[in-house]
């Protein structure tokens, strides 16, 4: 039986309602160009995305020092209005928890800014573990193993995240992978190198038939 899931946060549990250009528009204020928001996501995302490394991202298109503290307020204030749980994610993980089945949320970025996204899902979990760098959760996941023991479940919606456990040397008998493909994720068609098995929600007949199988 599987032992613990470990899920990412962005994307597979959670979203921002209204997407990133919602979160972004407050920047307008400022006289940002609307084709440098895409920009400024991408950058801050690199070091982690939260408050800090948005405002020094947005920083580097405006010539006055930014108004820290209103910009922190008014994405703090986003957050509260936009981050949601998707249905089914709040489902079945109360379910598995349920079936005592430990669930660990492994996501990138700065520990108070997903920790705050994780408060305003709520979501139930077991653990949160945060790693400050993309495709780089491996040492994160044999901890857990030797914590918990094996097999367990990975799921995420980004490919390259998945690949990077295989290509760590965990194996299947360890990790079993699942990448999740929501409609209008943003890494939807990213193209996977190692195979891993595609789900669409988290309520997937496969995904639970290999969790509650003994």
């Amino acid at each position: 039986m599987i032992k613990f899931i470990a899920a990412d946060l962005d994307n597979t549990l959670v979203f921002p309602r209204g997407g990133v250009s919602s979160l972004l528009r407050l920047f307008a204020k400022y006289k940002i160009a609307p084709k440098h928001v895409l920009d400024i996501y991408a950058k801050a995302k690199q070091s982690g995305l939260s408050s800090e490394s948005l405002i020094r991202a947005a920083q580097e298109y405006v010539d006055a020092p930014l108004d820290r503290g209103t910009i922190e307020h008014d994405i703090e204030r986003w957050l509260k209005k936009s981050i949601r749980c998707y249905p089914d994610a709040l489902a079945s993980v109360t379910k598995w928890r349920k079936a005592n089945i430990p669930v660990i949320i492994v996501t990138v970025g700065a520990p108070e800014f997903q920790k705050k996204k994780i408060e305003l899902s709520g979501l139930s979990y077991d653990d949160v573990c945060i790693v400050d760098s993309v495709n780089n959760k491996s040492d994160t996941l044999r901890t857990l193993l030797a914590r918990f023991g094996a097999p367990c479940i990975f799921i995420d919606d980004k490919a390259s995240e998945l690949d990077a456990v295989v290509e760590s040397g965990i194996t299947s008998n360890e990790v079993l992978t699942y990448r999740i493909r929501r409609t209008n994720g943003p890494y939807y068609g990213q193209k996977p190198v190692h195979a891993h098995t595609d789900i669409k929600h988290l309520d997937d007949p496969r995904l639970m038939e290999q969790i509650y199988t003994p």
